[in-house]
């Protein structure tokens, strides 16, 4: 796995490919370094569930079912800052709803 995937390590590559830059390797299941990509300013399921959809046709090998389990488990976590600041805002109230469910 990557290790530190979030949009800010993909550039655009050759042939308008994606090319992932600065990783820090680590042993795990590859598909938590879809969690930042799939909920990044995200305040819908159906957006995070459109994403994984959408990375899961361009990453051979990707479970959606597995993808979406990383971000409800991670979800509460990115959730912390909005919830330590008592913010309401639409992606804090999302991440918590996520992780409900």
């Amino acid at each position: 796995m990557h290790g530190d995937l979030h949009p800010a390590n993909v550039l655009s590559g050759p042939d308008a490919g994606m090319v992932a830059i600065a990783p820090r390797p680590a042993w795990g299941d590859p598909d938590l370094d879809t969690v930042d990509r799939v909920l990044e300013g995200v305040v819908e399921r159906a957006e995070s569930e459109r994403r994984i959809e959408e990375l899961s046709v361009l990453v051979p090998g990707l479970s959606p079912d597995r993808a979406l389990g990383w971000c409800r488990a991670l979800a509460v976590l990115i959730a912390v800052p909005g919830i330590c600041d008592r913010r309401h805002d639409p992606e804090t109230e999302f991440l918590v709803s996520l992780a409900r469910s």
